[in-house]
Order: structure tokens, then C-alpha cells, then sequence
């Protein structure tokens, strides 16, 4: 029997960390860029600088950025084991 281990690094995910618009597991003024080019702008929820996923780029959405600003995000760890 052959044994083998699969370790799954889950990189970007819409919004695994509050307040990074952008993926890239930063809080930071690139992320604030991002609600501002989609200011006012109807999208799919949770994209485009929507950080609360009400479908809307508001204000809301900078208060949730503002709140988390600077904060760094860590990456997640999936690990399963498999036997044949």
C-alpha cells in the first residue's frame, strides 16, 4: 500500500480577510482604491470593494475597511491524509 499526505495551501478567497478588497491578504490603502474606483457602483456581492456583500459599493464598505486597516491576514492550512 502506497500512503501519501496532501497538504493544501488556501491562498486567495473573496474577503478570508476582513476589509482586503483586493486578495491580497493586506488591509491597506490599495485596498481603499479599489472601493473607491467601484464608489456608488452596483456589483455581485461580496466584489469589487464590497466588503459587507450587499451588492452595493458604499460607505458601509469603507467603514468595514477602515475598521480592519492594517491589519495582515495569515494563511490558511488544510492538511488531509490519504491511503491507497
Amino acid at each position: 500500500m502506497l500512503g501519501w499526505i496532501l497538504a493544501l495551501v488556501i491562498g486567495w478567497w473573496p474577503h478570508a480577510c476582513v476589509g482586503d478588497a483586493n486578495g491580497d491578504r493586506v488591509v491597506n490603502i490599495l485596498d481603499g482604491s479599489v472601493i473607491a474606483a467601484n464608489y456608488l457602483r452596483t456589483v455581485e456581492p461580496g466584489t469589487h470593494g464590497d466588503l459587507n456583500a450587499d451588492g452595493v459599493v458604499n460607505i458601509n464598505d469603507i467603514a468595514v475597511w477602515q475598521a480592519n486597516y492594517g491589519h495582515i491576514c495569515t494563511t490558511n492550512y488544510v492538511v488531509s491524509v490519504a491511503t491507497d
